[in-house]
C-alpha cells in the first residue's frame, strides 16, 4: 500500500496534465475530453479502492488534460464563423475597459450582449476588441453601444520568432477583432448596475488627470492607479522593457502583493487596538481578510487583469492559509495557489506571467532553504539600540536585497529568454532601483492620492510626490538603459532552457549541499548553443508574415542581407522591431552585411530605421534611394551588380530604370540569389508590367525555382510572358489577411496555376521558410510546419 498523494503531488499532476492539453498542436475528435473524464473517474475509483498514491496521480493528470481540452472547445467554439468575417453586423454590448485613445483611433474592448447579421443573430463571440478610426464621440468605460461593425476571427502574425498574438488573443477572452464601420452608433441606455468597477474607473481616470500632467512620469502613475494600458510613450515603453521593469508600469503582481502585505502588517498591529472585536475574531483572521479584500479592490482598479487576478488569487490563498493556524510550508500555499489559479483560469497557463511571477516566488522559497538568520545575541555583535548595530544591519539588509534580486534574475533568465528572447544586462540594478522606488514609495503615494480624490486639497500633493518620483525613476532606467542595452538573443530550444533552470538551481541551492558546482554543467548547453547556419554554397531565407507588406531574411554561411523592412503599424508596432529582428536574432545574425529596400514604400520601407537601430549594418540600398529619410547613407541599386557569399551568388537588377516617366513600384530593386547547385530564389518587388516588359527586353534568362510574386499579386503586375520566361516552381505571395486591396487577385493565382506552380501565401500559410534539400529548394509553412490549437478555424457559421 502506498502512501496517499498529497495536494501537492496531486496539484503538480493536474497542471502537468493541463499544459500537455494546451500544448496540444490540434484538439481532438469532438468527444474526447469527456472520454477522458471518464477514464481519470476510472483510474480514481481504482487509486481509492487499491490505496494507490500513483492512480490517484494519473487520475489528476487526466482531470487537468480534460479541464485543457474542454476549456480549448469552448474557447474555439465561441469565435466568429469564417463565412462571416468581412460581413457588416450591428453589435450591442457594454465597454468593457478604458478606451485606449489617439488622434488616429479608439481601442476598446466590449462585451457583447447581441450580434447580428443581416437581422439574423449570430451565437458565439462573447468578447471582442474594436477600433475606432477617425472623429467619433467621447467613449467610457461601462458604456453600452449599439456599433455598425466589421469583424474577423482572431488573427495574428506567424512567424518563427515573436510575440504570438493569437495565442494572447486566445488567453484574453477575445472571440473577434474588427472595427467599427461608421458613425451610425448609438448609445444605448445602461443601468447603474452595468459594469459597475469599469464606472468607477474610468470616473478615477477622469479625477486623476484633473491632478496629473501630461507625460509619461504622470501616465505611470494612471498606470499604477487603474492599470492604464497605454500609460506611456513608446520611448519610456523601450526603456522598461529594455531594463526588465515593465512589469512595474501597470498594476502588476509586484503591487498587488504589497498591497496586501502592507494592509496585513497594518491589520494585525492595530486589531487589539479594538478588544471587542479582537476577541470575536483573532487578528490573524482579520488580518488575512483585510488584506484579501485589499488586493481584490486593487485588481479590480486594474480592471481585473489576468496577471492583478492571478496574484489576488495566490495571495489570498497564501494569506488565509496561513490565517489557519495550521503548519503549513510556503511551497505547499505557493503549489495550492496555483492550482487555485489555474481551476478557475485553465488559460493562465499560457501565459509568460504565470510562470515569471509563481517562478519567481518559488525561486525566492527556494533560496530561503538553509539559510538561517544570525542569532540575535552573538557576543561579538554590537549593544542593541546603537548606531553600529543599526548600521550593520542596514548594510546586511542592502546586501541581501542585492544578493536575492542577482538571484531571481539569474534564476529567470531562462524563463525571459524562451518566451521574449531578450537578454537584459541592466535588469538587476534597474529592479534595485525601480521596485523600492515605485513600489514602496510611488505606489503608497499613488493609492493613498487616489482615496483622498474628494479632497482635492489633500489628493493634489499626494499625486504630485507619486509624479515626481515616478519621473526621477524613468530618468535613473534612462541612463542604464543607454550604459547597458538589452540585447536580442539566439532562441535556445526549450530541453537546453529547462537544463539550465535545473542547473541554476543547483547552483543556488543552500551551501551545505554538495556538488552545486556541477550546476554548471546543466547550464553548458544553453551556454554553448549556436543557430544552425547553412552549408558552404547553399543559402536560407524567410518571407516573413507582416501582413500587407515584405520583408525577407536571406542567410548563407557567414553573411546575411534582409530584403525589404516590412512596414511601421504605429509608433508602438514596428514589423522591423517585432518581426525582423527577432528572425536576425533567431538566425544568429549579430551583424547585418545588406538592408535592401527595393523602394520606399511604407509596406516596404517603412520599418528600415528600426532595424538599422536594433542591428549594425554595413550598407543600406534602394531603388528609389531619395525617399529614405533618417538612418544614415542609402545608395542607390546598380542594375547588373553581382557579388558572392559562401559560394552563393547574388545579382541586382532595377528593370525600371530606364522606364520613360517609371513610377515608385517599377523603379523596385529586384534580387536574384542562386547556390552552387544553381538553385534559385528572385524577390522581386513591386515592379509592375511596364518594367517587367522592359526587363525582358533586357534579356532576362534562366528559370527560378522560387519567385515571390511581384506586388503581392496585384492585377496590375501580371505579366504573362514574364511567367512564361521564368517558369517558377513555387510562388510567394506576401499578402495581408483579408487585404484590402484584395491581394494577391484571382487571376493572378489562376496564371500562376497554369504555369504548374504552387502557391504560397504568408496570410495563410505564415512565414514561409525556404531551405536547401536533396530535391532542391525546400519551403515550409509555418502555420503547418507548427500547429497550434488557438490558430485553428472558426466553426462553420450557422
Amino acid at each position: 500500500m502506498d502512501k496517499p498523494a498529497g495536494i501537492t503531488p496531486l496539484a503538480l499532476a493536474y497542471g502537468v496534465g493541463l499544459g500537455l492539453a494546451l500544448s496540444a498542436p490540434a484538439l481532438p475528435a469532438a468527444g474526447s475530453a469527456w472520454l477522458l473524464a471518464a477514464s481519470g473517474g476510472a483510474i480514481a475509483l481504482i487509486g481509492l479502492l487499491r490505496r494507490r498514491a500513483v492512480w490517484l496521480l494519473l487520475a489528476a493528470a487526466c482531470a487537468g488534460a480534460t479541464a485543457g481540452l474542454l476549456t480549448a472547445e469552448e474557447t474555439l467554439g465561441r469565435r466568429l464563423p469564417l463565412a462571416l468575417e468581412g460581413a457588416d453586423a450591428v453589435l450591442t454590448g457594454v465597454i468593457a475597459d478604458l478606451p485606449q485613445m489617439n488622434a488616429l483611433r479608439a481601442r476598446f474592448p466590449v462585451d457583447v450582449e447581441r450580434l447580428t447579421v443581416a437581422g439574423r443573430a449570430v451565437p458565439g463571440p462573447r468578447r471582442v476588441l474594436l477600433s475606432w478610426y477617425g472623429a467619433r464621440p467621447a467613449l467610457r468605460a461601462g458604456e453600452r453601444w449599439q456599433l455598425p461593425v466589421r469583424l474577423k476571427a482572431p488573427r495574428g502574425f506567424v512567424n518563427p520568432s515573436g510575440f504570438d498574438y493569437e495565442r494572447w488573443l486566445a488567453g484574453a477572452g477575445i472571440d473577434a477583432t474588427g472595427y467599427v464601420t461608421s458613425a451610425h452608433a448609438q448609445r444605448v441606455p445602461a443601468g447603474a448596475a452595468t459594469a459597475p468597477v469599469q464606472r468607477l474607473r474610468h470616473a478615477i481616470a477622469d479625477r486623476l488627470d484633473r491632478h496629473l500632467p501630461a507625460g509619461d512620469a504622470g501616465g505611470v502613475v494612471r498606470g499604477l492607479a487603474i492599470g492604464v494600458g497605454n500609460a506611456v510613450g513608446p520611448a519610456t515603453w523601450r526603456t522598461l522593457r529594455d531594463t526588465g521593469t515593465a512589469h512595474l508600469l501597470a498594476i502588476s503582481g509586484l503591487h498587488v502583493s504589497l498591497s496586501g502585505l502592507l494592509v496585513y502588517a497594518l491589520t494585525r498591529r492595530l486589531w487589539p487596538c479594538w478588544p471587542v472585536l479582537a476577541r470575536r475574531w483573532p487578528a490573524p483572521w482579520a488580518a488575512a481578510g483585510a488584506a484579501t479584500l485589499a488586493v481584490f479592490v486593487y485588481a479590480a482598479l486594474a480592471g481585473f487583469a489576468v496577471p492583478a487576478r492571478r496574484t489576488a488569487l495566490m495571495f489570498s490563498v497564501a494569506a488565509l492559509g496561513a490565517a489557519s493556524g495550521r503548519v503549513t510550508s510556503p511551497a505547499r500555499l505557493l503549489v495550492l495557489a496555483g492550482l487555485v489559479v489555474l481551476l478557475l483560469d485553465p488559460l493562465a497557463l499560457l501565459a509568460s506571467g504565470f510562470w515569471l511571477s509563481f517562478g519567481a516566488v518559488a525561486i525566492l522559497l527556494w533560496l530561503a532553504l538553509g539559510r538561517a538568520r544570525p542569532p540575535d545575541d552573538d557576543p561579538s555583535a554590537p549593544p542593541a539600540g546603537s548606531l553600529r548595530r543599526a548600521w550593520l544591519g542596514a548594510e546586511r539588509t542592502a546586501r541581501g536585497a542585492v544578493r536575492l534580486q542577482v538571484a531571481v534574475a539569474l534564476a529567470l533568465t531562462p524563463l525571459t529568454l524562451g518566451f521574449f528572447g531578450l537578454l537584459s544586462p541592466s535588469a538587476v540594478p534597474a529592479n534595485l532601483i525601480a521596485v523600492p522606488l515605485l513600489g514602496l514609495v510611488a505606489v503608497p503615494l499613488t493609492l493613498l492620492g487616489v482615496l483622498a480624490l474628494p479632497a482635492p486639497a489633500v489628493a493634489g500633493p499626494l499625486l504630485f510626490a507619486a509624479e515626481r518620483v515616478c519621473a526621477g525613476t524613468l530618468s535613473l532606467l534612462g541612463l542604464l538603459q543607454a550604459t547597458l542595452p538589452a540585447l536580442l538573443w539566439s532562441p535556445v530550444p526549450w530541453p537546453f532552457l529547462a537544463a539550465a533552470g535545473v542547473g541554476v538551481l543547483v547552483l543556488l541551492a543552500p551551501r551545505g549541499l554538495p556538488g552545486r558546482w556541477l550546476g554548471l554543467l546543466w547550464c553548458l548547453p544553453a551556454l554553448l548553443y549556436r543557430p544552425a547556419v547553412p552549408d558552404e554554397g547553399v543559402f536560407a531565407a524567410t518571407v516573413l508574415d507582416v501582413g500587407q507588406g515584405l520583408a525577407v531574411v536571406v542567410r548563407t554561411r557567414a553573411h546575411a542581407l534582409v530584403y525589404d523592412s516590412g512596414p511601421r503599424f504605429s509608433d508602438r508596432f514596428s514589423a522591423g522591431e517585432a518581426i525582423v529582428l527577432p528572425e536576425l536574432a533567431r538566425r544568429g545574425v549579430r551583424r547585418l552585411d545588406l538592408l535592401l529596400l527595393s523602394h520606399g514604400d511604407a509596406d516596404h520601407a517603412g520599418a528600415a530605421d528600426d532595424i538599422l537601430a536594433g542591428v549594425t549594418t554595413d550598407r543600406v540600398l534602394s531603388g528609389t534611394p531619395e525617399q529614405m529619410v533618417g538612418g544614415g547613407p542609402v545608395a542607390p541599386c546598380q542594375n547588373g551588380e553581382r557579388w558572392t557569399w559562401d559560394g552563393v551568388l547574388f545579382e541586382l537588377f532595377a528593370p525600371g530604370a530606364d522606364v520613360g516617366g517609371a513610377g515608385d513600384n517599377d523603379r523596385s530593386c529586384v534580387l536574384r540569389v542562386r547556390d552552387a547547385a544553381g538553385r534559385s530564389l528572385l524577390l522581386t518587388g513591386d515592379i509592375e508590367v511596364p518594367a517587367q516588359r522592359q526587363w525582358l527586353r533586357s534579356g532576362v534568362t534562366a528559370p527560378v525555382d522560387v519567385l515571390l510574386a511581384p506586388h503581392h499579386g496585384s492585377r496590375g503586375a501580371l505579366h504573362a510572358p514574364l511567367i512564361a520566361r521564368l517558369q517558377p516552381r513555387e510562388v510567394i505571395f506576401s499578402a495581408g489577411y483579408r487585404s484590402r486591396f484584395g491581394h494577391p487577385h484571382r487571376e493572378v493565382t489562376s496564371a500562376y496555376r497554369a504555369a504548374r506552380a504552387r502557391l504560397w501565401n504568408t496570410a495563410q500559410d505564415g512565414a514561409v521558410s525556404i531551405g536547401s534539400g536533396a530535391d532542391g529548394l525546400e519551403l515550409r509553412g509555418q502555420r503547418a510546419r507548427y500547429p497550434r490549437w488557438w490558430r485553428a478555424g472558426a466553426p462553420e457559421a450557422p
